[in-house]
Order: structure tokens, then sequence, then C-alpha cells
């Protein structure tokens, strides 16, 4: 029996080109698996994701206040007089100046007064510049430039009490309380 020589068959098969092919994917999956962790473990985290049943919210109404003006509405306020507190609510004297309002207006005989934030972006452009000359009396807030802190006694839509500075405030306040 003679045994008859098949020639081989050579096959090219590309196999580093398959391991690249394999690589890849598998880099793929496990960058996509560790982003996947870090998100869930980031939304555990905040809050975003959350297990278990869901918890009903306590709805709680939307509650207008009337206290705090900006400065552009200090001239449309109602009644014919009453009084705007200028101060910065996160300054020192936040406190004293909200205790002075509310005693003030404890005395049923006095009016009304509005609170404005003078840290506030929209409310910073009515302070008045070291040593400018601005309108004591305006009657539009076109012409209003303000110290902080202020206090400005408003009748019939235009000033016509200003004081300035927290000595004056305090003043104003402690006259009134006697």
């Amino acid at each position: 029996m003679s045994k008859k020589k098949r020639p081989r068959k050579i096959t090219t098969s590309n196999s580093s080109y398959n391991n690249e092919v394999v690589k890849t994917v598998i880099i793929l999956f496990s960058v996509l698996a560790v982003l996947g962790i870090t998100y869930v473990i980031a939304g555990l985290m905040t809050g975003e994701i959350k297990f278990g049943s869901p918890k009903e919210k306590e709805e709680t109404p939307a509650e207008i206040q009337y206290e705090e003006i900006i400065m552009g509405e200090i001239f449309n306020q109602p009644g014919d007089e009453y009084y705007v507190l200028l101060f910065d609510f996160t300054s020192n004297y936040a406190s004293s100046y909200i205790t002075y309002k509310d005693v003030f207006e404890g005395n049923t005989e006095n009016p009304k007064v509005y609170l404005v934030d003078m840290e506030k972006g929209f409310n910073k452009g009515f302070l008045a510049d070291e040593g400018e000359e601005y309108e004591q009396n305006p009657d539009n807030f076109e012409q209003l430039k303000v110290k902080s802190p202020s206090l400005l006694k408003i009748s019939n839509h235009k000033v016509t009490e200003r004081y300035e500075g927290k000595e004056a405030i305090e003043a104003f306040f402690s006259e009134d309380s006697e």
C-alpha cells in the first residue's frame, strides 16, 4: 500500500488580525463597564438613582412673599406711604435690620417696610459709587442711587426721606420705638 501524498493545503488565516479584533472588543467592553459602574456609583451618591419603593414627595404649596422686593419695583408698591430697607442680607447686621423692621411693623400705625437685598445682581446697579453725586429725592428708578445700608421713605411714589448708614438707620428705629 502506498500512500499517496496529498498536497497540503496551506490556509492563510490571519490569526493576528483576529487576535487584534478580540483585544479591541475586550478593551471596549471593559471601558464601557467601568463607565457604567462609575455612573451607577455617582447616581447612588447624588440620589439620582434610588433603590427600593419610591417615597411620596411631600409637596409644599408655593408661597409668595411680599417682604422682599427688587430696586426697580420700589415705587410700585401698594399704599401711599411705606419704607424700603436696603442692605446686604448676608451682612453681620442683617438680623438686626430684620428685627428693627419687625418691631416697627408691630405698631399697626406704622407703614409697611419692604426689604431689598443689595447683593443681588439686579440691585447692584443702583449702588452709588464712593463720592458719587446722586438725586436725594428721586421719583423714578432711573434717577435712583443708594448707599448700602439705607432706609428710604416712599410717599406718593417719591423718596421723601433717606437714612444712609447703619447708625442713621438704628437712630431712626430707636426714635420710633420711644
